[in-house]
């Protein structure tokens, strides 16, 4: 495998980069002030017209990756807040986003290697800053740069998923190392490793724990988790989205947990295996690699090339020890995943007889549920 750099991965904040963008240059300024401005104006129902006004994106001005980081950012929470931002005397959402938006958004998308909707990306790998530069990064030391709602709910649930990726660089560290001791045979270090990888995701659990801290499940349910919406297998857009002047729409699924690259790691290093819900379902793990930076995605397919932890283990009884915590572990946060979900989705929605469809459009209890069972499957037996 190569290095971490390779994969845009940093040591320290996995796949979190150093830092992000805060905001784009002068020339900018009329789009930023907008998607400041854009809770205001969706509550004044002029949101939508405001959009048309806009002067056309500057994106010759974008010089850099964190530039075009930074405008994926920017437009895709103006698009959200344009397709889900509904006033008071709105119907519904928009089945057509303006060329204004649509046009630097697919042309951003195609350079970053990503699809062109808010993603694990747009709202919480590239939307994060230090409160205190000089402090390590932590859940408790950072800050979200946007929201839709301008809620507190909505920016914990964006910093607790950041807090969880930036445990990442030590753990995707280990996953290297690891591989490498594989081909070096040094079995007391692969043990070591599969330790680390077991504490690692003990910290992620001790993370997500603290999600009901400053995100109210009804809040979240009812005024946040709209703007995650997608539209693919959609109630509201079942057609789709049609963008700026294309014919024929076009359908993404939303905002998911399963966009993580750090948990999808985790399965690829373990060789734990999953299968489509159904003959008709495609595997959704794999196609919201899809929804990942594209270097990102790249690490998760060598991991997959790489000889199988899971037969080298086999050979010690010790090894198979290691490697069974590692997964026992990773059932753990299965059904934490599990819990948070039935609090924030299946609870308020059950309650008044609404969706509890997840955003990525799969039916989120029987999914993830399968998926953790399936890692259960993934345990050696004792023999």
């Amino acid at each position: 495998m190569k290095e971490l750099k390779e994969y845009d991965i940093n040591e320290v904040t996995g796949f979190l980069p150093d830092e992000c963008l805060p905001r784009l240059p002068a020339t900018f300024n009329e789009w930023e002030d907008l998607l400041a401005n854009a809770r205001l104006l969706i509550e004044k129902d002029s949101f939508r017209s405001t959009i048309g006004k806009l002067p056309e994106f500057p994106y010759n001005n974008l010089i850099d990756q964190k530039h075009l980081r930074r405008a994926f950012v920017l437009i895709s929470f103006l698009s959200q807040c344009y397709v889900w931002g509904n006033g008071k005397d709105d119907p519904g959402p928009a089945s057509q986003l303006p060329a204004i938006l649509a046009n630097p958004w697919i042309r951003l998308s195609e350079e970053l290697g990503l699809n062109p909707i808010l993603c694990q990306a747009s709202v919480v790998l590239w939307n994060w800053k230090k409160i205190d530069p000089h402090k390590s990064f932590n859940l408790d030391n950072i800050f979200t740069l946007n929201t839709c709602t301008g809620s507190m709910d909505e920016s914990w649930f964006y910093l607790v998923t950041a807090a969880v990726e930036g445990v990442g660089g030590p753990i995707l560290k280990d996953m290297i190392d690891l591989k490498k001791a594989m081909d070096d045979n040094d079995d007391g270090y692969v043990i070591l490793k599969l330790k680390s990888l077991k504490d690692g995701l003990s910290k992620i659990i001790a993370i997500l724990s603290r999600m009901k801290e400053k995100n109210d499940p009804n809040y979240f349910y009812f005024q946040v988790r709209p703007y995650l919406r997608g539209w693919d297998n959609s109630k509201r857009l079942p057609l789709g989205l049609l963008y700026g002047d294309e014919d024929k729409p076009r359908k993404y699924a939303g905002g998911s947990a399963a966009q993580s690259s750090l948990i999808q790691a985790y399965d690829c290093i373990l060789n734990v295996s999953h299968c489509p819900q159904s003959r008709s379902n495609t595997d959704f793990l794999h196609q919201m690699r899809s929804y990942m930076p594209y270097k990102h995605r790249k690490f998760l397919e060598d991991i997959e090339k790489e000889p199988c932890l899971k037969t080298y283990v086999k050979k010690d009884r010790l090894l198979e020890k290691a490697y069974n915590e590692v997964l026992n572990e990773l059932v753990n946060f299965r059904n934490k995943h599990i819990q948070m979900v039935a609090s924030y989705i299946t609870v308020p929605g059950s309650n008044c007889g609404n969706d509890v469809t997840g955003t990525g459009g799969t039916s989120a209890i029987p999914f993830l549920k399968q998926i953790r069972n399936e890692t259960v499957d993934a345990i050696i037996p004792n023999k």
